[in-house]
């Protein structure tokens, strides 16, 4: 059988997870100020997500690092890194940085606030959207009341879709919880999960080459 083509699978983690509407809500915090994933590939483990969110006044800086090694008979075939900083204010993203590195290839975006505008460099281009767009970060839950969101690799804006919330059980840290699962269409199309609080539990999507991707909280 022809393996899997391991580059593909990693857009997922590019974004590596609700009733609020649009606008200025404020992000949801997760108690203790982090969150931590694991990212899976078939059942098989290949990765994780760490979080760290920083409060100060109407300030959140959120700092996010994803690791993945993607291993065939013990050896190491495909490696992504990605390190970003968000840093939020009544809202609203103030600025943004993140730096990816998929096997070698790396990549950087930025994205700074410049009065009713958000200035964003991808790759060595610019360009200027509304200030209040949103990132696909899926974390922060408000993002779903959102048609558009800025692709957080190439600077592009994304179209999404999002379906009606559906009320549904989970399994997380080891207990069964009540959940809200949402299904995203579009080029970030995935199924996620959230708590009762709106905190993110789940993400699930199907990689390029057809593999089930996994990302769940850890407790």
């Amino acid at each position: 059988m022809k393996p899997r083509s391991t580059p593909l699978l990693f857009a997922f983690a590019l974004a590596v997870l609700l009733p609020p509407g649009p606008g200025a809500a404020e992000p949801w915090v997760p108690p203790g100020g982090k969150l931590e994933f694991t990212i899976a590939r078939d059942g098989s483990e290949i990765g994780r997500q760490v979080l760290t969110f920083a409060r100060d006044g109407t300030r959140l800086t959120v700092d996010t690092r994803v690791e993945i090694a993607v291993k065939r008979f013990f050896v190491t075939v495909h490696r992504f890194e990605r390190t970003a900083r968000s840093v939020w204010r009544d809202g609203l993203i103030e600025s943004y940085t993140a730096s990816t590195d998929n096997n070698g290839k790396k990549t950087s975006l930025s994205m700074t606030a410049r009065g009713d505008a958000l200035e964003i460099r991808a790759n060595g281009q610019s360009r200027r959207v509304a200030r209040t767009m949103k990132i696909p970060e899926f974390w922060n839950i408000d993002v779903l009341s959102e048609k558009s969101v800025v692709n957080t690799v190439t600077g592009e804006i994304d179209e999404i879709v999002v379906s009606p919330p559906e009320k549904t059980v989970l399994e997380a840290g080891g207990k069964k919880v009540p959940a809200l699962r949402y299904r995203v269409t579009g080029k970030t199309a995935r199924h996620l999960w959230y708590d009762e609080k709106g905190g993110l539990l789940q993400i699930v999507r199907t990689a390029r080459d057809g593999s089930k991707i996994v990302t769940r909280r850890r407790f």
